[in-house]
């Protein structure tokens, strides 16, 4: 039976991780941590697998049931869709946000007064930019990317820190636009 919205958000945390299944093998995987994660699990040539598709809610219901049918599609078509991932990670052309961030931080180590505004900016890009962006091209990233890494502070109660991210964001692709590295900054659009 297919999952609704509702019993997604009424989902709570338990002692052991569950499973909500969804059916053709997407799941909503609640951990005891109340974090919920879409996978899939599936078989190719004869062998189990298990594709993780993103965090709930940042990832709804229906881009997870998106994102099963390309898998479905790829399976079909005789493609491991956990090797067609890694593929097009490691295709991925041109600088990835990771890479084009560091000039941006040694620009603002000049700048910056206090050893304390330095650490601030570092923490907020290494702990809440880096791990979602990262490892994504400058010019690939869209609002609705930007969005859901605000959302993750302000989930959390964390309204400044959500504000301060997005800035820092905006910051970095000022600078990248200014000396070449990127052609737009989508946080403007925010």
């Amino acid at each position: 039976m297919a999952l609704t919205e509702l019993e997604i958000k009424n989902a709570k945390p338990e002692d052991k991780a569950y499973r909500m299944p969804d059916g053709d093998g997407l799941y909503l995987d609640v951990r005891p941590t109340g974090k919920s994660y879409w996978r899939m699990r599936y078989k190719f040539e004869g062998k189990e697998n298990t594709l993780t598709f993103g965090e709930y809610p940042y990832v709804t219901l229906k881009e997870a049931r998106e994102k099963r049918f390309e898998a479905r599609k790829l399976i079909t078509n005789g493609v491991d869709p956990a090797v067609r991932r890694d593929l097009r990670q490691m295709e991925s052309e041109g600088p990835t946000f990771r890479d084009v961030s560091p000039e941006f931080m040694t620009k603002k180590h000049k700048e910056s007064r206090s050893k304390k505004e330095r650490s601030a900016l570092e923490y907020r890009l290494r702990h809440y930019i880096l791990p979602f962006l990262g490892n994504l091209n400058p010019d690939e990233i869209t609002p609705p990317m930007i969005l859901n890494v605000t959302r993750r502070s302000e989930g959390r109660g964390l309204i400044v820190t959500a504000h301060r991210v997005n800035q820092v964001i905006c910051q970095v692709f000022r600078y990248d636009i200014a000396t070449g590295q990127v052609t737009r900054d989508p946080s403007a659009d925010l």
